[in-house]
């Protein structure tokens, strides 16, 4: 375990999980919910308790799984409140279909120079027995206020720098093998650590089996 004073990040690792599966049907799940995380000295780790939901490779047989978490401090800069991940995933004979959602309460940037409330990414894969594949994701804010009270929208706050201090993208959407992924809000810090944040990351795949 390695400890990042200028961040307050910890990064384990050599973890390592194997596990066999059967009883697939149309297809094989992979994806997860990732509420937040972030690169730090050019590694991807995960942030104090953040939430890392991964889906099953048989899905969750239909049911809604969740899990949440307290809130994150990343060095007093950028604190998270309410932290959460969904996942749902249904195979049959005819079609598999799943579905990540990784969810944000509230996000305050600098002390109050930026709040962001409502942080949401949705991805979900649906693939038919013939083989087809579709694919969908979406990233949304519910309520942005700038110095205490300033409304901003989500097409305002991407490319929004606050100068010294960091940089914000959002909605960055990837078509990847066999499924999608949104991350709803990247924030690249400025200070001279080179930490970049990704918040509310979702990624759903469905493999022919």
């Amino acid at each position: 375990m390695v400890e990042v004073i200028p961040t307050g990040t910890t990064v384990k690792l050599a973890r390592s999980m194997s596990k066999l599966e059967k009883g697939f049907k149309t297809g094989i799940f992979g994806g997860s919910a990732i509420p937040v995380k972030a690169k730090v000295l050019g590694e991807l780790v995960q942030v104090g308790r953040v939430v890392r939901q991964v889906m099953p490779c048989l899905g969750t047989d239909g049911e809604l799984v969740a899990t949440d978490a307290a809130d994150v401090n990343l060095g007093d800069q950028v604190v998270v409140q309410a932290a959460s991940a969904r996942q749902k995933g249904k195979q049959t004979n005819r079609r598999a279909v799943g579905t990540e959602v990784a969810r944000i309460a509230k996000l305050d940037l600098g002390d109050g120079a930026l709040v962001l409330d409502a942080i949401e990414s949705r991805a979900k894969v649906t693939r038919l027995k013939s083989g087809k594949l579709k694919r969908s994701a979406s990233a949304k804010v519910g309520a942005i206020t700038a110095g205490g009270g300033d409304a901003q929208s989500l097409e305002e706050l991407d490319g929004l720098e606050i100068p010294g201090l960091l940089k914000i993208e959002t909605g960055l959407r990837k078509k990847i093998k066999d499924g999608i992924r949104m991350i709803g809000l990247r924030i690249t810090l400025l200070d001279g650590t080179g930490a970049v944040i990704d918040l509310a990351t979702s990624k759903m795949t469905i493999a022919d089996r």
